[in-house]
């Protein structure tokens, strides 16, 4: 009978000293994480082939003037996206058929220096592909 008791009086000292172990308020041990800042998010390359695929929409319809305009807008946002080449390439061509030679000519110039840098891949061949043709 007397082990009884002191085993009702084990568990219950453990169980009190449990409870009072997970209600004491806890000393903050590290600093709290920084609070990050949000701005606009960065272009990824899906969101720059999208921008890109709208660019191509007037392209293929002819309507250069806005192509122009979206493909400079694409390529300001996202001027290392992986089709940028592609896109640059559509911007010399729809500046020349609004005849805007002078511009295309500063667009070409700056795809030849950028396909200088880049890797020879399936996209950047084709480009260089249609500046020979030109």
């Amino acid at each position: 009978m007397i082990y009884g008791i002191l085993i009702l009086l084990l568990v219950t000292v453990v169980t009190v000293a449990l409870f009072l172990t997970i209600l004491r308020p806890r000393k903050q041990t590290s600093a709290p994480p920084p609070v990050r800042t949000v701005g606009p998010p960065k272009p990824t390359p899906l969101l720059a082939s999208g921008s890109f695929k709208v660019a191509y929409g007037f392209y293929a319809k002819g309507s250069y003037a806005a192509a122009a305009e979206a493909y400079r807008q694409a390529l300001e946002g996202s001027p290392d996206a992986f089709d940028a080449p592609d896109a640059r390439y559509r911007l010399v061509e729809s500046l020349r058929a609004q005849g805007k030679r002078s511009a295309a000519d500063v667009e070409e110039s700056i795809l030849v220096a950028q396909l200088a840098t880049l890797p020879e891949t399936a996209s950047t061949a084709r480009v260089r592909g249609w500046l020979a043709r030109m």
